[in-house]
């Protein structure tokens, strides 16, 4: 893909766009483009150097799997083909930003910390993209750049999904309670919402590698379940690096007494919600590493 060459015809094909909002649009695109590179999370340490010091092309890019590093490198490459004063800062180690100086604003671009790589994609505001001091005009100019450029329809996916959160959560919406002694669990209800959230998972185009596709089924079963109902939840993660990397995602109903257990797997270059076989449980669990020590063993179909 030529980065460089896309930017050039948004420029020619839209003149009356402003920096701000080229920029802007830029952004939204390199969101779209790449994917967290999950293996930095599990991976040694030469391979994490391997991963951190990749460097890309703006007008050749090859690979979409990347991590702060990569994706700070690269927009600042964009912008300075824009002539923009762009400057790579360090945060935490090793986690790295973007900041540049526009109509009197110090802007901060971070496209990895605040999940901005995967919240594009499915259409949210972004947490990454604001200038250093609070500003209503630059606010303003957000929300009015996202709709020239066509990002913002009406309202962000997750402004509208909070419009509807409290209707569709009922008085299950409650905070910071704990339901570690419910016994009054309507499992037919949480059947429905995996339902629902494996028709939104699998139904969508926007949302096809793993990091994104993890992120879609955190942030749906955030908004479209109870407290309790998530409580009742496990999701576990396995892995492996050897002999080529892998992660997969079990779901699976805390109550021993639920049959359905669901994977998070690649199916044809994009990562669906499935049931999983008792196959795709006994391959994962002798072959992959996990964090809990394989409790997904309880779960076994029988």
């Amino acid at each position: 893909m030529n980065l460089k060459e896309e930017i050039l015809n948004k420029r020619l094909s839209h003149p009356e766009w402003d920096l701000f909002t080229l920029i802007r649009w830029i952004y939204l695109k390199t969101c779209t483009i790449f994917t967290y590179d999950w293996r930095y999370f599990y991976c040694n340490d030469f391979q994490k150097k391997e991963i951190y010091d990749l460097t890309l092309d703006i007008s050749y890019i090859t690979v979409t799997d990347i991590i702060c590093s990569t994706w700070a490198r690269l927009f600042v490459d964009a912008l300075r083909f824009l002539n923009i004063d762009a400057r790579i800062i360090s945060d935490v180690p090793p986690h790295c930003y973007v900041l540049f100086d526009l109509y009197g604003e110090t802007i901060k671009a971070d496209a990895t910390k605040g999940y901005d790589l995967s919240r594009v994609k499915i259409g949210c505001s972004t947490n990454g993209f604001k200038t250093l001091h609070f500003s209503k005009d630059f606010s303003q100019k957000l929300d009015l750049s996202d709709e020239i450029i066509g990002y913002k329809q009406m309202l962000y996916t997750d402004y509208a999904i909070k419009r509807l959160k409290l209707d569709f959560l009922g008085d299950g919406y409650t905070k910071n309670q704990n339901f570690s002694e419910f016994t009054n669990i309507d499992y037919e209800q949480i059947n429905f919402k995996i339902e629902l959230l494996q028709t939104l998972i699998n139904n969508t185009q926007k949302v096809k590698k793993f990091h994104d596709t993890d992120f879609y089924l955190s942030y749906l079963g955030r908004n479209l379940m109870t407290n309790q109902e998530r409580y009742e939840i496990l999701i576990q993660t396995y892995w492996r690096i050897e002999p080529y990397p892998d992660i997969v995602n079990f779901l699976a109903v805390r109550d021993c007494a639920q049959k359905d257990i669901y994977i998070l797997k690649c199916v044809d270059g994009k990562y669906l919600l499935e049931r999983a076989t008792n196959e795709d449980i006994d391959y994962y669990v002798t072959n992959y590493n996990g964090k809990y020590e394989h409790l997904l063993l309880q779960y076994k179909k029988k």
